[in-house]
C-alpha cells in the first residue's frame, strides 16, 4: 500500500507582508522619496498618484516589506495648501498656486469641436515664431499699438476706412502697375528738395485760377 507523502516544512516560504499606512515625506533624491514610518528604504510615486509629493506631506504608502520598493499611492495632506504640482504621464506638469495655473509641456494642443473662448482682462503672448490660419478674421479694439522691425503684407484686395491717417516715413518707394487714382476735397504737396514728374502725357485742368510761380520757368 502506497502512502501519500507529506510536504516538508522546509518548502514552506513566507509571503512578503504588504500593508497600507500613512507616512510623512522627509527627504527626496531624484524620483525617490524617503519616510521614517515605513519599512521600505525608499519609495516611488505610483502612477495613480498624480499629485507630486513634497517635503512634509502626509501620504498614503503601499509598504511591500523590508528591502522592497514601496509606492506612494496618494497625498492625504499637503504641507503647502496654497500650491500643488500634478505630474501626468509623458512629462506634462500642472502647477497650481495662488497666482493661477501653469502648464509645462513640450507641446500643447487645444481642439474644440465648436468653439474655444478666452476671456481675461489681460492677454500676453510670447513666441519666437507664430502662424495663424483663419478663413475669416474680425477684430474690434479701441486702440492699437505695434512695434515691428520688418513687415510684409500680401493681399489680393485691401479696403480700409480711416477717419484720420498720419504717417511719418523716413523713406518711401511705391510702384503701381495699374491705375493710381486719388480723390480728395483738397490736396497739398510740400517738397523741401526737388519735385520731378515724368510721364508720356500730362494733362492739367482747372475750372478756376491757375498760378505758376518760380524764379526761373522753362517751357518746351
Amino acid at each position: 500500500m502506497m502512502t501519500k507523502p507529506y510536504p516538508s516544512n522546509n518548502l514552506v516560504t513566507a509571503e512578503p507582508l504588504i500593508s497600507l499606512r500613512t507616512a510623512t515625506i522627509t527627504g527626496r533624491a531624484d524620483r525617490w522619496f524617503f519616510v521614517q514610518e515605513a519599512a521600505a528604504p525608499r519609495l516611488k510615486r505610483a502612477a495613480s498618484c498624480l499629485v507630486e509629493p513634497q517635503l512634509g506631506d502626509l501620504v498614503l504608502i503601499c509598504d511591500c516589506g523590508e528591502n522592497k520598493v514601496g509606492y506612494i499611492t496618494a497625498v492625504l495632506q499637503s504641507a503647502k495648501e496654497d500650491q500643488a504640482a500634478v505630474k501626468l504621464p509623458g512629462g506634462v506638469t500642472l502647477n497650481s498656486s495662488l497666482n493661477g495655473l501653469d502648464i509645462e509641456a513640450r507641446q500643447i494642443a487645444l481642439k474644440g469641436q465648436q468653439s474655444i473662448s478666452l476671456v481675461a482682462p489681460h492677454l500676453e503672448m510670447n513666441a519666437a515664431a507664430a502662424t495663424v490660419r483663419v478663413s475669416h478674421w474680425k477684430s474690434w479694439s479701441e486702440s492699437m499699438e505695434s512695434h515691428v522691425v520688418r513687415a510684409s503684407l500680401v493681399a489680393t484686395s485691401l479696403t480700409s476706412h480711416i477717419g484720420t491717417a498720419i504717417s511719418r516715413i523716413k523713406s518711401s518707394w511705391r510702384k503701381v502697375d495699374g491705375l493710381d487714382e486719388v480723390q480728395a476735397g483738397r490736396s497739398r504737396l510740400l517738397v523741401d528738395g526737388q519735385h520731378k514728374v515724368e510721364a508720356e502725357h500730362v494733362t492739367v485742368r482747372a475750372q478756376g485760377y491757375v498760378r505758376i510761380d518760380g524764379k526761373k520757368i522753362d517751357l518746351g
